[in-house]
């Protein structure tokens, strides 16, 4: 941290300062985080026992005349130790439980910056398999700002760990014996700019990518498969035709896509999730 005494002469601006801190609390909380941080001579913050995934709010205050003078306003330093959070559409999750519920199509979830909301919106090249367009897109952006009015400026991972669920849904249990299945894949691009390819999954993950994963579900069950991705950038799940017994029998099985904060997950989304 740097500050001055007032005095004109730059040699002497500053002599006499003492700097110190206020209580230190959890960020957007009252709760007192003490023993933590410490502010030496020279204006240094310092930390130890920091915990992980945690925010802090360090109020710093800046007083001249050997601490006997004019004290500063109160500069309320933000520390975020570990993982950054999700921007905020990503952080929200999948809005008005939208699904890809029609037999014989396919589907692309889309987290992107782009608002265009036509199934082109994501664009070429689609893997060997898929076919595009898709017949219906869920653009995370779009459908997070209809619901929340925020007018946030992306649906991309630009900061933090998304954890992202490919979830299908064997449909009802009449007519008994039926099941559903379907075939995806997750892409991958650095931003709007640049080719799309396969995902890697973090290390964390509890999967790995496979190209052209089919998963499938019996009537009355559900199958997941649940993913982290920390890279920054694009991402998107396309698939293929959603099939099985369950189609020809009128089961209304269902694909979709979760998603949400894999460092903080169930946490409630703030002004720590960005919106650009």
């Amino acid at each position: 941290m740097t500050g001055v005494n007032g005095s004109s002469v730059d040699a002497l601006n500053q002599i006499g300062l003492v700097w110190s801190l206020g209580t230190v609390v959890i960020f957007n909380t009252v709760t007192p985080a003490p023993n933590i941080f410490t502010i030496n001579s020279s204006g240094r913050l310092l930390a130890d026992n920091l915990v992980d995934l945690t925010s802090y709010t360090v109020p710093i205050i800046l007083t001249d005349a050997n601490g006997e003078g004019l004290a500063s306003t109160t500069c309320n330093l933000l520390v975020s130790v570990g993982s950054q959070r999700v921007p905020r559409p990503i952080c929200a999750g999948r809005r008005g439980n939208i699904k890809a519920a029609t037999c014989g199509q396919n589907s692309e979830w889309l987290f992107a910056a782009t608002n265009v909301n036509t199934t082109q919106a994501g664009g070429l090249l689609y893997p060997t398999g898929a076919v595009y367009p898709p017949n219906a897109l869920y653009n995370v952006r779009v459908q997070s700002n209809a619901v929340s009015g925020e007018g946030c400026l992306t649906g991309a991972l630009s900061q933090g760990r998304l954890l992202l669920k490919a979830i299908i849904e064997g449909g009802s249990t009449t007519p008994t014996g039926s099941d559903a299945s379907i075939r995806f894949w997750i892409q991958y691009r650095s931003s709007a700019g640049s080719a799309w390819s396969g995902a890697t999954a973090a290390s964390e993950s509890t999967e790995t990518v496979t190209d052209g994963l089919t998963i499938s579900a019996a009537a009355g069950a559900v199958t997941t498969k649940s993913y982290i991705f920390a890279q920054p950038g694009e991402y998107r799940v396309v698939t293929n035709y959603l099939t099985g017994t369950a189609c020809q029998a009128g089961a209304n099985p269902a694909f979709y896509v979760d998603f949400g904060d894999a460092s903080f997950p169930g946490a409630v989304c703030g002004v720590l999730n960005p919106c650009t």
